[in-house]
């Protein structure tokens, strides 16, 4: 939490105002599965923006199940998640198919590892400058930069016929 708690607020959340960012935020699938809480949602007027979905410390994210966010994004109307263990966290769209998250995140930003990490272009996150048609477009811009230079390094390090 503390850790989490900390990268939202230099986000420009304010974590002590319910209205701003609600932990445990309900987002039950009606029929489906009830008792369903979002570890963290930023909001607006009432609304989810942002979900954040919180794992262990020592998770590998890449092999950490992605299923509760998931179903988050079915039953909230909010467009970008995150997923986090407290040190690297994942940004997710939902660019291929509306209220259904991407399977690969857009960015990543590793606190250990921060050059690496597209700040610059994250800036559409924060708080003073959340603007989500934008904030969609970089996204979708990473997510093919980042298909490019997989196919790049695979091609290096494997090269096909």
């Amino acid at each position: 939490m503390a850790l989490v708690a900390s990268f939202l607020r230099a986000l420009g959340y304010d974590v002590f105002n319910p209205a701003e960012v609600m932990p445990e935020f309900s987002a039950d699938l009606p029929l489906i599965k009830r008792g369903e809480r979002v570890d963290y949602a930023i909001l607006e007027n009432n609304q989810p923006r942002i979900l954040v979905e919180v794992k262990a410390y020592k998770t590998n994210l890449d092999e950490a199940e992605r299923g509760q966010l998931q179903r988050y994004f079915h039953a909230t109307k909010a467009r970008i998640g995150i997923l986090t263990n407290g040190h690297v966290f994942q940004f997710f769209a939902d660019l291929d198919e509306a209220n259904k998250m991407d399977e690969k995140p857009f960015a990543e930003v590793n606190l250990l590892n921060l050059r690496q990490a597209p700040l610059s272009q994250l800036r559409h996150v924060t708080k003073p400058k959340f603007n989500l048609d934008e904030l969609l477009g970089i996204a979708e811009e990473l997510k093919y930069i980042k298909g490019v230079k997989d196919e790049i390094r695979k091609e290096l390090t494997a090269p096909s016929d």
